[in-house]
């Protein structure tokens, strides 16, 4: 089915760079790792081309606020559903947007965000400290339940360098790679889930 475009605020939309040829540069091995992940991209690929892409060069951080040790560095993925009601969503989801994007910009964090209209998954890269600071924030916030982290790590280098969260609007064909993510830590799914919202985040 093909999905409703995302309402277009913009007399002049920029539309997303083509993410097929540079998905596959960014993961070589995408293909042998999971065999579904092309397939996957291509389709929301295809089935996003009509949507503005209105966050477009918004809550990118200079370089050197996106550089953090790499031996404290954490990379947080984690999994919850939405509260929201269908009225409010829209807007809700702009207030999330604006303010994270200032206060990532603050805490020294980066990453992306997922919106599917049920769920929300995301990922925050930057300082142990600041990430879990960030983590305990977001339990509490009544926009969220079942907070579930879902895979966390160290890593000695960021993926999301220069963004403070990006955005692309909802992407509904996502949702079946968050949902069983809250019965079953499956390291494919978990991998796989990445590997998408990096390649969606547009990201060099």
């Amino acid at each position: 089915m093909r999905e409703s475009p995302a309402p277009c605020r913009s007399a002049a939309p920029r539309l997303p760079r083509p993410l097929l040829s540079r998905s596959f540069g960014l993961h070589a091995t995408a293909k042998t790792q999971c065999p579904n992940f092309c397939a996957t991209l291509a389709q929301f690929c295809a089935t996003s081309r009509d949507r503005c892409c209105s966050t477009a060069g918004l809550g990118r951080l200079p370089p050197d606020r996106a550089r953090g040790k790499a031996s404290r560095l954490k990379s947080l993925l984690y999994a919850s559903v939405s509260t929201l009601a269908a009225d409010e969503e829209e807007a809700e989801i702009g207030r999330i947007v604006e303010v994270s994007r200032a206060q990532n910009a603050r805490l020294g964090i980066t990453g992306t965000l997922i919106f599917t209209k049920g769920r929300f998954a995301q990922i925050i890269e930057g300082p142990a400290e600041a990430v879990d600071h960030l983590m305990e924030k977001i339990v509490r916030d009544r926009r969220h339940a079942r907070v579930t982290v879902v895979d966390v790590r160290k890593t000695g280098r960021r993926r999301f360098t220069g963004w403070s969260l990006s955005y692309s609007g909802v992407s509904h064909y996502i949702d079946k790679h968050i949902r069983p993510l809250f019965d079953e830590a499956d390291p494919d799914g978990i991998r796989q889930l990445r590997q998408l919202m990096q390649a969606l985040a547009d990201t060099d």
